[in-house]
């Protein structure tokens, strides 16, 4: 996965929340799994159960990754999750709201089956940044809306500040907002900014340098105009103190 901008940036977020998930963990939406995977292979103290709601990738997931005890797979809907009330420690749920028919359903969901303390660390593309609109008629004919500028797969579109507020409606306490960014091409740009402002030409073999990694991105605070994707993390705890 390393040397490609995006399957780096998905990657940072899961390294990212491998340093503040804990104890038992579900996630919502897995894919492949390989976040999951991430994430129990980074914290030895996780437990990671993962659910997606398509039981092929389900079935192939829980066999790429059946070597690995602190990891199971099961089918299921991010409307109905299948943990009993107040089971999990924290959930991990990237790019996941976006895509619900219901969005404070999902929310409600996540606080049930969180503990009190318990932490939910979710992602979702910035609405202020998303260069596409968004499916809100649920439309079917997804190459008529590519063509369109839209993305036909995301039906919701977020702000931070209406995350904040479906959060703080649900017994959440915002405690982190990061943006994934590319440090490392953070870096190369005030290099070649500097040699140019002392009169130096610009040295395009420095480009040479660059490598797409996990360990190639940091998580900021604040939005870098082409160095942070367009999604931001959010870490919000149930029932803390605001």
């Amino acid at each position: 996965m390393n040397n490609f901008p995006y399957d780096s940036e998905v990657l940072s977020r899961y390294a990212y929340a491998a340093t503040r998930a804990r104890g038992k963990v579900g996630e919502i939406g897995c894919g492949l799994g390989y976040g999951a995977y991430l994430m129990s292979r980074l914290n030895p103290d996780l437990h990671v159960e993962a659910i997606d709601q398509d039981p092929q990738v389900i079935a192939l997931a829980s066999e790429m990754w059946r070597d690995s005890p602190r990891l199971s797979f099961k089918q299921a809907d991010a409307h109905t999750l299948p943990w009993q009330t107040a089971s999990l420690d924290s959930v991990v749920s990237f790019e996941v709201i976006e895509h619900v028919q219901e969005p404070r359903a999902y929310v409600e969901e996540i606080a049930r089956v969180l503990r009190q303390g318990g932490e939910y660390i979710g992602s979702t593309p910035d609405s202020d940044l998303f260069p596409y609109r968004v499916n809100l008629d649920r439309r079917s004919d997804y190459h008529a809306l590519r063509a369109e500028g839209f993305w036909p797969w995301h039906i919701q579109y977020f702000q931070r500040a209406d995350i904040e507020q479906l959060l703080d409606g649900h017994g959440f306490a915002m405690r982190a907002v990061r943006y994934p960014t590319y440090q490392q091409g953070v870096d190369l740009y005030n290099r070649v900014m500097g040699l140019k402002q002392m009169g130096a030409p610009v040295d395009f073999t420095l480009l040479n340098e660059m490598n797409w990694s996990v360990e190639s991105f940091v998580m900021s605070e604040e939005y870098i105009n082409g160095f942070s994707g367009y999604s931001f993390i959010y870490a919000a705890e149930k029932g803390g103190d605001t």
